[in-house]
């Protein structure tokens, strides 16, 4: 049984892991395009990102390990294993759409100075 809790943990680790580095690498360049000229900045922010995404994501993949382990046989532990795993999967997968739509907006934001005037209208109505 331990066995099947090292494997949990390993898979939720390595999952959570290979996931922050691709978000790390491409939020880096979103980040950059945000702050121009300050890659400092950036990088700062981008570190924070993944500090937090790696503590929501471990933490729930650690919450989710003690009630999935039940005395009635292997079959419904590794049911039990599968439904938690989906899960860890589920937050990850949350996370990284909560954080594509911060960077958008932060985007949006920075990008919004640099934005076209409207159009003025071509005719006047006038006051009947």
């Amino acid at each position: 049984m331990i066995m099947l809790y090292l494997a949990f943990v390993s898979a939720c680790i390595l999952v959570t892991v290979l996931v922050a580095r691709v978000l790390s690498q491409n939020g880096a360049v979103l980040l950059e395009d945000v702050f121009p000229g300050k890659p400092e900045m950036a990088r700062a922010i981008n570190q924070l990102l993944v500090a937090g995404f790696y503590m929501i994501n471990l933490g729930f993949c650690f919450i989710s390990l003690p009630g999935i382990w039940e005395a009635n046989g292997l079959a419904i532990n590794f049911r039990n294993l599968a439904n938690s795993f989906g899960g860890v999967l589920l937050a990850l997968g949350v996370m990284h759409f909560l954080n594509l739509l911060v960077f958008s907006r932060i985007r949006r934001r920075a990008h919004l100075p640099n934005a076209p005037l409207p159009v003025p209208p071509h005719f006047h109505a006038g006051a009947r």
